[in-house]
């Protein structure tokens, strides 16, 4: 073998395994992306487990030496040689701003949510409306746009807008024919931005900026019909401080702030019980100067919106959770609640059902039993309901679905309106449906042993689907 092949197989040798050797030197250094430093446990039940492979091969992924370094530096090579990005889910896009992949499908027109999902949505959202004014409250709905929603301009050149509706524009349509109050954010954010060169969006992150999260706030009091009490107006300052989040996953060894918009407002609330900070699943806030009470279900587009909501109104509860247990709106007596959500992720309405009293109903007709399979029917306690979820024959798929149960005992029968929301996590799925069905009963409500119905309109027909024997788990 020659001499510079015998060199060149040894540089590469040292060079594959230069992460491996420095893991000890590296371990605990400023790497900030490593997601486990913990090593996979291979056994299992006293077994070697079956997954061992993967599991250590997503181990070392996380943990090689000097990892941030090297993804930053693949990162710079390939953006700068090649015009792409290294991170699959960051685009880079034109002036340097950098995009969330997955937001690309509702710019181009590729749509996940077909019409009968976003009924079923809508189904959703109207159910809330309901058990909200029923108590009293307030109900508005509020979908932050994607940030290609807004400025599509700087995105490459090779991601063609739509010329269809995507899941936003079928959603805002159909709740257009409901009771639904909606926070138009994407058409107020589009008008200010179409008006103004400042941008609502930070250039290095997947959100708003503090400008953005101020014409968000205000186009909601709009809704609720209330003052914005002049926070718009206040002082504004550009300052260089903000830890982009697609930055960090594109580069995460080099410092680069991004540019925000501060409001000068004073802070006359405080927060209650333990904070950590604004990704916190249940943050509360008390102002003495506030007025009115506000339920947020929010996601990551809230944290900047927490502390104009909370400057607003006397007393505040953020919630964050794919199974919100929006019950509170009773027992807290809310005054104004808002179900907020990033527009990539509108189809979480179809797959987690919020957790509220399934509504009583009475329902006229005829009814029609179909006795058709299949139909799967699971239960589990979520604190003080029981949670009963599944899903019936895909051909009768509809957004009005309904469980009936009987109590075998009494033979007294009772019929809920449950959410059309596909569990597809508690189901072992990966992707939601159109044919699920999911609701939570007062665990004193539920019968020791009961038969279950499900019952759906379709075609202005009470089709009854299928019934099965259910017991309740015990308490």
């Amino acid at each position: 073998m020659k001499k510079a092949t015998i060199c060149y197989v040894s540089i590469v040798a040292a060079m594959l395994s230069l992460p491996t050797l420095t893991m000890p030197f590296s371990h605990g250094s400023d790497d900030e992306t490593q997601a486990d430093t913990s090593f996979p446990s291979l056994f299992e039940d006293g077994k070697i487990r079956s997954d061992v492979i993967s599991q250590l091969g997503s181990w070392y992924g996380e943990n090689f030496g000097y990892r941030s370094q090297l993804v930053t530096a693949y990162g710079w090579l390939t953006s700068n040689f090649f015009a792409t990005s290294a991170e699959a889910d960051v685009v880079i896009g034109k002036n340097d701003w950098l995009y969330y992949a997955p937001t690309i499908p509702d710019h181009i027109g590729e749509n996940d949510v077909d019409t009968q999902e976003i009924a079923c949505i809508t189904r959703t959202l109207s159910l809330i409306n309901d058990y909200a004014n029923e108590n009293g409250s307030e109900f508005v709905v509020a979908i932050a746009p994607n940030k290609a929603s807004i400025y599509p301009e700087h995105l490459p050149a090779r991601y063609l807008a739509r010329t269809n509706e995507n899941s936003l524009d079928m959603l805002h349509n159909d709740l257009a024919d409901t009771n639904v109050r909606v926070c138009d954010w994407r058409c107020a954010l589009q008008e200010q931005a179409d008006q103004d060169p400042a941008p609502l969006y930070h250039q290095l992150d997947s959100h708003w900026n503090g400008y953005g999260a101020m014409t968000a706030f205000s186009t909601l009091m709009r809704t609720f019909h209330l003052d914005d009490n002049g926070f718009p107006q206040a002082n504004i300052t550009a300052v260089q401080d903000f830890d982009g989040d697609l930055w960090r996953m594109l580069a995460p060894s080099v410092a680069r702030k991004d540019w925000n918009y501060v409001y000068d407002l004073p802070k006359t609330y405080a927060y209650l019980g333990r904070y950590r900070d604004e990704d916190d699943l249940v943050i509360q806030t008390s102002n003495p100067n506030g007025e009115g009470s506000l339920l947020m279900v929010r996601d990551s587009f809230g944290r900047a919106l927490i502390p104009l909501l909370s400057q607003k109104f006397e007393t505040c509860t953020y919630l964050r959770d794919l199974r919100v247990p929006l019950e509170q709106i009773s027992q807290n007596n809310t005054q104004y609640v808002v179900y907020e959500l990033v527009e990539r992720n509108i189809d979480y309405l179809l797959q987690y059902a919020p957790q509220m009293p399934a509504p009583s109903v009475t329902l006229t007709g005829e009814l029609s039993a179909m006795n058709v399979q299949p139909t799967q029917v699971q239960t589990r306690y979520a604190g003080s309901s029981l949670h009963i979820y599944g899903f019936y024959d895909p051909t009768y798929a509809d957004e009005s679905v309904y469980v009936r149960i009987r109590n075998t005992a009494t033979n007294d029968a009772q019929t809920y309106a449950a959410f059309p929301c596909y569990e597809a996590d508690l189901l072992g799925e990966s992707e939601p449906k159109s044919n699920g069905f999911s609701l939570y009963l007062p665990n004193e409500s539920v019968p020791e042993s009961a038969e279950l119905t499900v019952l759906v309109e379709n075609s202005g027909n009470l089709l009854a689907l299928d019934t099965v024997m259910i017991s309740a788990p015990n308490r």
